[in-house]
């Protein structure tokens, strides 16, 4: 973070409210919603882009830690939103006071369904205690929000009953919240179908926008969501990990999103192991097991780059 990042809010909640079409929405991926990322899925079609879920605490009380997690810069597009994992008041408020003015929003995790995460209070845990989330969304409202366009959201998953879910959510609406995201899936749920049913019901009985997640893995899919659901915003996670152009209608990555990861990762930095599973997944409707495997074996991003320039006739120049 620093002067070259800072931003002026956009006003998420009214883009989602006003847009003449449903937003199609990046989901925040740990390890993967870096910036390069975020540019690469902008520039193909993506409306708006959330942050890797980063560890509140740590994002606090470590500078190595908000060096690492949170990196922006001026060419970034907005709207960009921020998600933390808190299982607190504290260190929601002040992991989103620190990133205040270099993003458009801050998102509380309520999704996670990981055992670690489920196990310290975080994530979907806090589906279990709903009265922390109110305080969070409440006291962040209060406390760090200066500018109206500045927005708060939380990212939820189903409770085990449509009514328990449209209670909660109508409870988190009267704290202030911007907008809710419903991942369409409980906690225990992994590869049963996303409910479209219950985010229709949930989207008639809230006065902010939602978001709906779950099984986009195609612009057809977000045009069916966006039918069946009535929501504001269609967010993907797989989808776009396997294809990052997926929102501009491309049925698998197109050469030249490889082309232009392969430049904002050496503009911008990425971690090999990141870069290299990244590439792994965008590549697997292109390319043999095999050939991934090979690329995936390359220690360093410039042998990856001549892996490309010698069989693919990429030329890396400027971004």
């Amino acid at each position: 973070m620093d002067e070259l990042g800072r931003r002026e809010p956009v006003g998420v909640a009214r883009m989602l409210a006003d847009s003449p079409r449903p937003l199609k929405i990046c989901a925040p991926m740990v390890r993967f919603s870096k910036l390069p990322f975020r540019m690469l899925v902008r520039h193909f079609g993506c409306d708006l882009a959330f942050s890797s879920m980063i560890m509140a605490d740590s994002f606090v009380k470590s500078e190595k830690a908000r060096t690492n997690e949170f990196v922006t810069c001026a060419s970034e597009p907005s709207p960009l939103i921020v998600q933390f994992a808190a299982n607190n008041v504290d260190d929601f408020v002040r992991a989103s006071s620190l990133v205040y003015g270099y993003c458009d929003g801050v998102d509380l995790n309520c999704g996670c369904p990981q055992k670690w995460a489920m196990q310290d209070g975080f994530g979907s845990a806090l589906l279990k205690s709903p009265q922390i989330i109110y305080d969070i969304v409440r006291q962040t409202r209060n406390q760090v929000i200066s500018h109206g366009d500045f927005s708060i959201s939380v990212k939820l998953r189903l409770k085990p009953t449509i009514e328990e879910t449209v209670d909660m959510c109508r409870q988190i609406e009267a704290t202030g919240v911007s907008f809710l995201t419903m991942h369409a899936r409980t906690p225990a749920m992994r590869t049963e179908p996303a409910d479209m049913s219950a985010l229709k019901t949930i989207v008639q009985s809230l006065s902010v926008p939602l978001v709906a997640n779950g099984d986009c893995f195609s612009l057809e899919d977000y045009e069916r969501m966006s039918e069946q659901t009535g929501a504001r915003g269609v967010m993907a996670a797989r989808g776009l990990l396997e294809n990052p152009a997926m929102f501009a209608g491309y049925s698998s990555t197109p050469l030249e999103c490889v082309e232009m990861y392969l430049k904002l990762c050496l503009r911008y930095g990425l971690p090999i192991a990141s870069f290299n599973k990244l590439l792994y997944w965008m590549l697997e409707r292109n390319c043999s097991k095999s050939e991934r495997l090979n690329i995936a074996s390359c220690q360093t991003l410039p042998q990856v780059v001549d892996y490309f320039t010698d069989n693919y006739g990429i030329s890396v120049g400027p971004v």
